[in-house]
């Protein structure tokens, strides 16, 4: 019997308290770490089911947003502590250590894995946990195949006879990770865009954290202990849960309708790319809401329009995540220094070029400075005190 009255996702967030992450981090690590334990369960469309796995990556600013801290404290303190605990994949990757780490334990059959091939990979640095630079676009390509359930599964990309390459009930992964936008570029290679990783990945970006609470245990509650006792308990019991998740005909109707109206940004293309399966991410979002809740497997209208209350919030943030990786290498000193300005508008033009040494020759720095106001996104004048060109950035 579970023993938090209500949401388990709302009662995650009184134990991140006076912890200066941003609470839409704080919302998805809940999220992925029901994700996480639901590896038996699904929603059946008819064609095709959908399991309530997910892939998330916090996005921010190098160590002011403490994307690392918001894992840790859910996957260290509750996580890991919980009956029967989710197999968790945390070390620098290849495609042949992750497809290894997926058979291991299991006994081999007939040439292929016969036991459930699934994990939970975690990391608190993406660039460090996707390994070197040539791999990744292999990586990339492995973890999408994965993102899907498979009833047979082999890795093609070697020739190989190793029976650990082809594994049973294969795939349903879940990953946690983080990065900063320019760490994430490097990671995501220029060719996964318009691929089916980016759609199939959340990408929460934050640039503002809370706080600041130098002192937390001065603003924690007086009951963590049991807070976090209370969690555990109940993602245990979360854990549990096995089968097929139903709608309710309201919930259908609303669905369907729903869907009708974003069918054609579902199958838009371009930029579109990052959202053409949130008509998929509305169901795993509403299944996790629903296991949040109770033991029912039921889900409501409710539980699906507050999926896509999720789904807003990822993407009313993800400008600067998509200018980033749609933006061509020639391009990046272009929004490299916007992005400056905007931080630190006003800002002179001996501090923006003593920013831009490293990247941009002083030839290319005039000339974004013309594109940039010419554009309108930024505007400069002679600052009276310093006699200085000073830069101000007019967006929003």
């Amino acid at each position: 019997m579970r023993r938090i009255d209500g949401n388990w996702i709302d009662y995650y967030l009184k134990s991140c308290e006076a912890q200066e992450s941003p609470w839409i981090y704080h919302r998805f690590v809940a999220v992925s770490l029901i994700a996480s334990v639901l590896d038996d369960c699904v929603t059946d469309m008819g064609h095709f089911v959908i399991r309530p796995n997910s892939y998330i990556i916090l996005v921010g600013p190098a160590g002011k947003t403490k994307k690392g801290s918001a894992i840790k404290l859910g996957v260290n303190r509750i996580l890991k502590e919980i009956d029967n605990p989710p197999r968790m994949f945390a070390q620098k990757i290849t495609p042949e250590r992750l497809i290894q780490f997926l058979g291991e334990g299991a006994d081999a059959e007939e040439g292929f894995i016969k036991e459930k091939a699934t994990a939970f990979a975690v990391s608190e640095e993406l660039s460090i946990f996707m390994g070197s630079a040539h791999s990744r676009s292999q990586i990339i390509e492995l973890l999408t195949d994965l993102f899907d359930f498979h009833d047979y599964w082999r890795y093609e990309a070697k020739m190989s006879t190793d029976e650990r390459d082809e594994l049973h009930n294969a795939g349903a992964l879940n990953l946690l990770a983080a990065s900063t936008p320019d760490w994430l570029r490097q990671s995501i290679p220029y060719s996964a865009l318009g691929g089916g990783f980016m759609c199939r990945t959340l990408f929460v970006y934050s640039d503002q954290p809370r706080g600041p609470f130098a002192l937390p245990y001065k603003y924690m509650p007086d009951n963590m202990d049991e807070i976090i006792d209370n969690l555990i308990h109940d993602l245990s019991q979360i854990s549990q849960l096995s089968g097929s998740f139903e709608l309710t005909p309201k919930a259908e109707e609303w669905y369907e309708q729903w869907y009708n109206n974003v069918y054609e940004l579902t199958y838009g293309g371009g930029v579109d790319d990052f959202f053409s399966r949130w008509h998929v991410y509305a169901i795993k979002l509403a299944m996790i809401l629903s296991a949040a809740q109770s033991d029912e497997m039921v889900i409501t209208k409710e539980h699906i329009k507050e999926g896509i209350e999720y789904l807003e919030m990822v993407k009313g943030r993800m400008g600067t995540v998509i200018d980033n990786m749609i933006t061509v290498e020639s391009e990046m000193p272009t929004s490299k220094i916007l992005q400056v300005i905007k931080r630190r508008s006003p800002i002179s033009h001996k501090e923006l070029a003593k920013y831009a040494r490293n990247f941009c020759r002083a030839d290319q720095l005039s000339s974004v400075i013309t594109t940039l106001k010419e554009s309108g996104e930024i505007d400069s004048s002679l600052d009276p005190k310093t006699n200085q060109k000073t830069y101000y950035y007019l967006g929003k």
